[in-house]
């Protein structure tokens, strides 16, 4: 099947699901939303199985490599293996202590004036702490920063990270716990200290921008609290905590990007992010790579024109 210039899906795939009923529609997107929950849980499990079993590092790697799903990702995920959280744990009664950790082992330091006192005893204790844990920190250059809007930097976002880490020292029980989209957003919308609010803020309206916001944590949502609810459920096997996850999903709001976005605009609406990851699903696993005699949609295509030649 032919793709269309610019665009994803084909249009007759889109055809095909705008003709279905409501209850064949939603058939359909259960059987792609299983897929991606499997694939989360591969995802997840390997990410537990390279953190030495440890679900609180898997989910501190996981916060780190969601912070940015473009081309600072690699670097997020880097940061997170480099500077482990057990040894943050060590550090935690003090903000300063886990910013110069996060931030001194992303090298970013490196790129902020010493003539700034702040900067100065930051880079200061950031010496002493890279050392006390042998901890390589990553270069400047291995981050991507032109263009880069102010309150998506990586060094602001590194500076909400620890402004989270210090909040929460028992964070593996927080992201299981959480039931509803305003817990999600009540764990998750967190300012950075003082320095970094003075420093990335434009003006005063600008400071509610600094927070890992609503939107930021619908995000999490989706792409963190509940693969961590749905995997670590079936490790231990609760049942019930695979059940609220799903529930989770089907709460928070679905995703507008340029998958979804194609989906939308043929009358094909997603209610949650559970229809909305269906709609993912679809777009990344078997349109963009072509793999359309895999798909049930593209195998329904084939049957009815196949039918229709007989």
């Amino acid at each position: 099947m032919a793709l269309l210039q610019q665009n994803i899906v084909p249009k007759q795939c889109l055809d095909f699901v705008a003709s279905l009923d409501d209850e064949a529609r939603n058939d359909l997107l259960q059987h792609f939303c299983a897929d991606r929950f499997l694939r989360k849980f591969n995802k997840v499990k390997d990410i537990f199985c390279n953190s030495a079993h440890d679900w609180n590092q898997t989910f501190y790697y996981m916060l780190l490599r969601t912070l940015d799903v473009g081309r600072n990702r690699k670097a997020f995920e880097q940061l997170a293996l480099r500077v482990a959280y057990s040894n943050l744990l060590r550090e935690h009664t003090s903000l300063r202590s886990i910013e110069a950790m996060v931030i001194g082992g992303s090298g970013l330091l490196e790129i902020l004036d010493d003539d700034d006192s702040y900067i100065v005893s930051l880079k200061r204790e950031a010496e002493h702490l890279l050392h006390k844990y042998n901890i390589e920190p990553l270069k400047p250059e291995d981050w991507s920063l032109s263009g880069v809007r102010p309150q998506n930097h990586p060094l602001l976002r590194l500076a909400q990270v620890a402004a989270f880490l210090i909040h929460h020292n028992f964070i593996l029980s927080c992201i299981l716990s959480c039931r509803t989209p305003k817990q999600v957003e009540k764990l998750f919308c967190i300012e950075p200290s003082p320095y970094w609010r003075k420093h990335f803020a434009c003006d005063e309206d600008n400071q509610s921008a600094l927070r890992l916001g609503r939107e930021k944590a619908n995000i999490f949502g989706i792409n963190l609290i509940v693969p961590l609810q749905f995997t670590y459920s079936e490790f231990v096997g609760d049942n019930a905590l695979f059940d609220h996850s799903i529930e989770l999903l089907r709460a928070l709001r679905p995703e507008m990007n340029k998958y979804t976005r194609q989906w939308y605009s043929a009358g094909i609406l997603a209610r949650n992010a559970y229809d909305s990851q269906a709609l993912l699903q679809i777009s990344t696993e078997f349109c963009q790579p072509r793999r359309c005699d895999k798909c049930r949609i593209g195998q329904h295509i084939a049957a009815m024109t196949s039918n229709e030649a007989k």
